[in-house]
């Protein structure tokens, strides 16, 4: 006859709920990052959450879309990232980067960590499959800074040396050919950069005395050479340009942003996302028109482009066909001039970026706004339908915590000396374990713990803190 162990815990009970009022996010925001219909943040407490289309398991919930066709798994607002082989919650992350289809992480110790699609190794984990949680890239360590905007990624160690990956068709990996890599592999002539972009075609880096220097395609001019449809496969020096102190590669129209204030742009045009009064594609770098005294270059995006001045007022250009210019409307027409957007929100603008068909900006109050195309969900308001002026990412909310008493039922203990467990009342909801008792097995120094961990989707786990024994094992799974 198996014996029936009840356990009193008392909890503290946690009801997650997407409150319509929700506005700030549970830590706030270090870096905010979006892909193709899709939005990444970086939150301060190291927390990394996704929000929008889940095709390839890119939000990293271990979940996936088969296509966008495939709205199944789609988050309309952020939800936290698992951690890596869906154990926990991915954790201790300083920088993140969002391509078309998979997403990068860096975490305090160095090491990187990706998940979504791999068809063309892009994940750098040495393979070709698709993870639907983080997985570690190979070879690389003691890395400082990462960039992964198209289909492949760039990594810059410690040491200065740089690192490359993924799809190479326009030889943008910098190694001499166009053979894509599942590994990362080292970019010859480059030392010491500053900051680093990995574009559609191409990639680029700002060195260390203000210059650029890129590689890859140069199909719409974006190699800045003075010619189109050349390339090169090792890196090569922007002439022209000085004293620059940002960089934006993404699709086919590089970005910098100079020590004066100016923004100065080359590449594709034919929707006026250069900026500078025209719908002719550019092969040397030239100034948006009218913006001085600019602070902040967004990162570029699929043709719409976006900056703040010192006076914390955004400016759009470029492409507005899903209403991603912020200007209240959404056509077909190029918009080859920078726009002043109307004040929104409480705050001052701190950053924006136009990653893909949406727009993102994040206000000195800690909110988080979005706009533009929004039929996956990425811009994170609770909806599906697209914005065309700035609206509010909506974060999930936690309401005050309530003890409560809960009496669990040992039946389905295991031969590890774990056992499975359900709680009859608030289904769905996390946990913190506060004190135990009314326990007739033995656990050596149990101790009072703090918050649970996760260890999969609505499973969690709590030790038995003795160093002398084997830490018997509980894991919450919600109940039916």
């Amino acid at each position: 006859m198996r014996t029936v162990v009840l356990l009193a815990v008392t909890v503290q009970a946690l009801a997650c709920a997407t409150s319509p009022a929700a506005s700030l996010p549970p830590s706030p925001i270090r870096q905010v990052w979006g892909g193709g219909r899709h939005t990444m943040a970086l939150l301060n407490d190291g927390s990394v959450w996704t929000w929008g289309s889940d095709v390839s398991g890119k939000l990293g919930d271990n979940q996936v879309c088969v296509d966008y066709n495939d709205f199944s798994h789609d988050s309309l607002v952020p939800l936290r990232v698992h951690g890596p082989g869906n154990i926990g919650y991915l954790n201790s992350i300083v920088a993140i980067s969002a391509g078309e289809s998979h997403n990068m992480a860096l975490r305090s110790d160095g090491t990187v960590w990706t998940w979504g699609w791999n068809a063309l190794g892009q994940l750098g984990d040495g393979t070709t499959n698709d993870a639907h949680t983080p997985v570690q890239v190979t070879v690389i360590s003691n890395v400082v800074a990462i960039s992964g905007r198209g289909y492949h990624c760039l990594a810059l160690e410690s040491d200065g040396s740089l690192w490359a990956w993924g799809w190479n068709g326009g030889g943008q990996l910098g190694d001499g050919t166009t053979t894509q890599s599942s590994v990362p592999k080292r970019v010859a002539g480059i030392t010491n950069p500053v900051m680093i972009s990995a574009a559609y075609k191409t990639s680029l880096v700002l060195m260390s005395n203000g210059t650029v220097k890129i590689w890859g395609t140069d199909s719409k001019g974006e190699l800045g050479q003075g010619s189109f449809h050349g390339s090169s496969y090792s890196p090569i020096t922007v002439p022209g340009l000085s004293n620059v102190v940002s960089i934006s590669g993404d699709f086919q129209e590089p970005e910098a942003l100079l020590s004066n204030g100016t923004i100065w742009m080359w590449g594709w045009n034919n929707l006026g996302q250069l900026g500078n009064g025209t719908t002719n594609d550019t092969c040397v770098p030239g100034p948006v028109l009218g913006l001085t005294n600019m602070i902040f270059a967004g990162q570029t995006g699929d043709r719409n482009n976006c900056a703040i001045d010192g006076n914390h007022v955004v400016y759009t250009w470029g492409r507005n066909y899903n209403g991603q210019l912020g200007i209240g409307t959404a056509d077909q027409n190029p918009h080859p001039s920078p726009t002043a957007l109307p004040h929104f929100g409480n705050g001052y603008v701190t950053m924006v970026q136009t990653p893909d068909w949406h727009s993102l900006a994040l206000e000195s109050d800690g909110t988080l706004w979005g706009w533009g195309s929004n039929e996956h969900g990425q811009g994170g308001n609770g909806t599906a339908v697209d914005q065309y002026s700035p609206t509010l990412v909506q974060w999930p909310t936690v309401p005050p915590r309530t003890p409560v008493q809960l009496t669990v039922n040992n039946a389905g203990r295991q031969s590890d000396g774990s056992f499975q467990f359900s709680f009859a009342a608030a289904p769905a909801s996390q946990f913190t374990v506060l004190s135990a008792s009314n326990v007739s097995v033995s656990f050596p120094n149990w101790t009072p713990v703090g918050s649970l961990v996760e260890t999969s989707p609505g499973q969690f786990r709590f030790k038995d803190a003795s160093a002398s024994q084997k830490p018997a094992q509980f894991y919450r799974v919600v109940s039916p």
